[in-house]
């Protein structure tokens, strides 16, 4: 279990933390601003960069991992043999590129992930895929040539069962069937519930909290985290708005391939997300036969007041009346879908691997 989300910053100054000869830790906060902390849990199978003995709490030990750049992860945990009084030591951990991580239950241990101040219009990306479907070689590709959530500084993949993406890169299981049937209105795939579902998850791990944007995008979207976060940085303010902003990416209302949210309306949908189902069942007098993206946009525009901005440059698809998404040299931040990996290939390659376009002149 997560016993906190963001620890309270000590009065003591973190950086009065010392290494002694032995590597052992003294001198230090015991409580610092250090992200989420779980308790019962060690993180396993991922290599151990150092290990510190004789560390007196797990807030030292997640200090010890803030301040090595190398430390993507930590474990403090008493020593199971103390040869005179108690002590506890620290494991300093590692993983290459952003995996998921496997958590086994050990009583009085207590692990985590560090909380650095990241970038500026940092981007929280994640998608759902089937490790069976055709949507497993592209998300391989894509990491191989780190485009699409992998361009992003943390990612998620997202899905109903356990597979591993590529060495290092697991799913994150999900307790809900992929399976939806097409309906509605616009024929589109009812999978509201589905990501429902999914953005719980998204929100009970809480990396969109580390982040300035979290973005949801398809396994067959070609899209260029470098080109979004230009598109971001023109919104700061508006993300720090009570409510926060997301990017509405076609002239029809919100499209699924991409979908971009600040930090705050992150937040806002977490709390007020049940409050759309209330209403909107009562609205259609039952469920809206409404895909997700058309459910998250009404919901951010009736109920919960977000503020949508238009973003035509997010997204070029058939779907939004684009004429020339397959050859995708427009500029545009995401092209969909490509839905095989010579396909994505020769995307990625029109589009000069996502290199920002050249300014007009």
């Amino acid at each position: 279990r997560t016993t906190t989300a963001l620890r309270t910053p000590a009065k003591e100054n973190p950086s009065s933390l010392v290494l002694m000869k032995d590597d052992s830790a003294t001198n230090g906060t015991d409580d610092p601003f250090c992200g989420s902390m779980e308790d019962d849990t060690e993180f396993v199978g991922i290599p151990e960069i150092r290990f510190v003995p004789n560390v007196a709490n797990a807030g030292l030990c997640c200090l010890l991992c803030q301040q090595d750049p190398s430390c993507r992860a930590w474990t403090w945990y008493p020593d199971p043999k103390p040869e005179q009084r108690p002590q506890a030591h620290c494991s300093l951990k590692t993983f290459q590129p952003e995996q998921v991580l496997s958590r086994s239950r050990r009583p009085s241990f207590v692990s985590g992930q560090p909380y650095r101040r990241p970038v500026q219009d940092s981007l929280f990306c994640w998608t759902v895929a089937r490790g069976s479907s055709y949507e497993l070689p592209l998300l391989a590709y894509a990491h191989k040539m780190r485009t699409n959530l992998f361009g992003c500084d943390e990612y998620a993949v997202y899905s109903n069962e356990s597979f591993e993406v590529v060495p290092g890169v697991r799913s994150v299981v999900v307790n809900t069937s992929l399976s939806c049937k097409s309906g509605g209105e616009f024929k589109t795939a009812l999978n509201t519930d589905i990501f429902l579902t999914v953005w719980s998850k998204v929100i009970e791990e809480g990396r969109f909290r580390y982040n300035d944007w979290t973005v949801k995008t398809d396994p067959d979207s070609v899209f260029f985290a470098t080109r979004l976060r230009v598109a971001v940085s023109f919104h700061r303010d508006s993300a720090l708005t009570p409510r926060g902003v997301y990017l509405n990416n076609c002239k029809y209302g919100l499209h699924g391939p991409l979908e971009v949210l600040s930090k705050q309306a992150v937040l806002t949908w977490a709390a007020g997300s049940s409050k759309c189902l209330t209403h909107f069942e009562a609205l259609c007098s039952g469920p809206c036969l409404w895909g997700e993206d058309m459910f998250l946009d009404q919901c951010f525009q009736r109920v919960l007041m977000v503020d949508r901005v238009n973003d035509w440059n997010l997204l070029s698809e058939a779907h939004c009346d684009s004429k020339d998404w397959k050859e995708c040299d427009n500029g545009a931040i995401a092209f969909h879908p490509f839905k095989t990996v010579s396909g994505y290939r020769d995307c990625l390659r029109n589009a000069n691997y996502g290199a920002l376009p050249k300014p007009e002149s």
